[in-house]
């Protein structure tokens, strides 16, 4: 073989391989578009699937009443605990809101008056 032609058989042979390796990389991105969209389709399923379970639970939820005791002083804003309770009466959920005075945050509100006010509350909607 002349070196001509050795030379014209290597030009070949990096032809044949660069089209090799174009082809495979086509290949790989026909490959990668395909599961994407697999991906797609399974997530849009997962997402309708999550959706109806929602709207499944919220059916099934269902809130006779709601109490709310919040301190006036206390480092949770009292407004969060208003807007609350105004979001439930809205939604026709029946609400007892007690603001208390102090600083006092979730149990240590719960002194004789406000025990007595959550007892009333739980005896007057659970019998």
């Amino acid at each position: 073989m002349t070196p001509l032609e050795r030379r014209e058989q290597l030009e070949r042979f990096q032809r044949e391989a660069e089209e090799a390796r174009m082809a495979a990389l086509e290949e790989t991105r026909r490959r990668e578009e395909r599961l994407k969209a697999e991906a797609s389709e399974e997530e849009k399923r997962r997402a309708e699937e999550n959706k109806r379970a929602e709207e499944d639970r919220a059916k099934q939820a269902e809130v006779d009443a709601f109490f709310i005791g919040h301190s006036t002083d206390e480092f949770i804003p009292l407004w969060e605990s208003q807007e609350f309770a105004a979001t439930l009466r809205r939604h026709d959920v029946p609400v007892t809101f007690v603001a208390v005075e102090g600083s006092a945050h979730s149990i240590a509100q719960l002194d004789e008056a406000m025990s007595k006010r959550v007892v009333a509350f739980l005896h007057a909607r659970l019998g």
